[in-house]
């Protein structure tokens, strides 16, 4: 979320992805850092819905970062 404040000021299109931003953000700390999650590993807490909101947010960011710098 602090990325897309920093950014939509400059780059107003950026502002659309707020609601990604919240999807996002939960899934940074628990898969990169496997320790992170004190349940269990992550591959066992999360499912293929979360899998593909990921994919699906970070695509509709990749693709307004792509046309930003086009």
């Amino acid at each position: 979320m602090n990325l897309v404040s920093a950014l939509e000021d400059t780059y107003p299109q950026v502002a659309e992805h707020r609601g990604t931003a919240s999807i996002l953000d939960p899934h940074y700390g628990p898969t990169r850092y496997p320790n992170a999650c004190p349940v269990a590993p992550p591959f066992k807490v999360y499912g293929r819905k979360q899998a593909r909101e990921a994919v699906a947010a970070t695509e509709q960011r990749v693709g307004t970062a792509a046309n930003l710098i086009r």
